[in-house]
């Protein structure tokens, strides 16, 4: 260690530490991956806007209560137009909406820790319009402030991946901000295949890696194609395992379970979109399992609000098309990660 006196910029002497640390530790610490090895954590994702309006359910902050949340995945803000950031990119729902903040707080008194996501598969992702990375930082920022969530998490699927001006907007931005917000946890959400991520998103990790950004993966592995429709949790182990060799490529001297613990996966419980595959109860508790195993950083999943039972109509966007579930089953499974947490 190395002590050294600077003069600060008013005249006055500032003390600097400098700690020479061996390479290996120092790689471990400064590269692009979580600063520690963590627990691993259920932080399930839920439609924040669904609770705007009461329809007889529980409101979000009775759902928390009730679940013993720790933590969660509020989704998603988009551009409502031309930059400008809004919960769903619909106009009447701006991030600083009277009512927005009146459910947000309702939220911060259960003391649940959340995270803000950006983007998704539909609508469009705030860096399209936005006309550079400067203009992108000001609208990261500002739901920051307006929030003050634990950390970001950036879903990138759908036709953002086919824009590289717009993702490297993002990074750039990314870089900026934890540069700024440097205890801001982030985490890069992006699809899957049981065979492993793609060239797109491949070259996205790798350039992150590159600008020595810190992240988490978080993994998509739901709706993976219309001729697979065997175990979802075999799928699932495989597209983690596979990702997991591709990550090692590009973090040649970091440790396996450094490596597992900064990725997550994030399944779509019960019925997926396509309908030929179905995440089941027993499914949730083999990841449980495997999670625990390898010390992965979080199980999310997709998504709270249809962790029940369908009453009349299968409506896969509020139930998860399962007709022997119990309402929250699958939270409860994967919320056993969070007791004495």
């Amino acid at each position: 260690m190395k002590l050294k006196l600077l003069t600060n910029n008013k005249g006055g002497l500032a003390l600097r530490i400098i700690f020479t640390l061996a390479f290996n530790y120092f790689f471990l610490f400064d590269i692009a991956l979580s600063q520690t090895m963590s627990k691993t954590i259920f932080n399930p994702y839920s439609e924040f806007t669904e609770y705007l309006e009461k329809k007889g359910d529980l409101s979000l902050k009775e759902v928390i209560k009730k679940n013993n949340l720790k933590y969660i995945t509020l989704s998603f803000i988009q551009d409502a137009d031309k930059c400008l950031p809004a919960w769903d990119g619909l106009k009447n729902n701006k991030i600083d909406k009277i009512e927005i903040i009146k459910l947000l707080n309702e939220i911060k008194s259960t003391d649940v820790s959340y995270f803000i996501s950006l983007g998704g598969q539909d609508g469009n992702n705030l860096a399209i319009y936005c006309k550079n990375s400067a203009e992108l930082l000001k609208n990261y920022e500002k739901i920051i402030k307006i929030y003050q969530p634990v950390g970001l998490d950036f879903d990138l699927e759908g036709k953002i991946l086919d824009n590289k001006v717009a993702l490297k907007k993002i990074m750039n931005a990314i870089k900026d901000l934890q540069n700024i917000y440097q205890n801001l946890k982030i985490s890069i959400t992006i699809p899957v295949m049981p065979s492993g991520l793609n060239s797109v998103t491949k070259e996205l990790l790798s350039e992150l890696v590159n600008k020595n950004i810190k992240f988490t993966v978080n993994l998509l592995t739901m709706n993976y194609a219309e001729d697979l429709s065997g175990n979802m949790f075999k799928y699932t182990q495989s597209a983690l395992i596979n990702s997991f060799l591709f990550l090692k490529k590009i973090h040649k001297k970091v440790k396996n379970e450094f490596l597992f613990n900064t990725i997550s996966v994030t399944p779509m419980i019960g019925r997926n979109d396509l309908k030929n595959e179905i995440f089941t109860l027993h499914d949730a508790k083999n990841l449980l399992i495997e999670s625990k195993k390898l010390k992965l950083s979080e199980i999310r999943m997709w998504s709270l609000e249809r962790d029940k039972r369908c009453r009349k109509n299968l409506n896969l966007k509020i139930c998860s098309g399962l007709k022997n579930q119990k309402n929250y089953e699958f939270t409860n499974i994967f919320n056993s990660l969070n007791i004495n947490f």
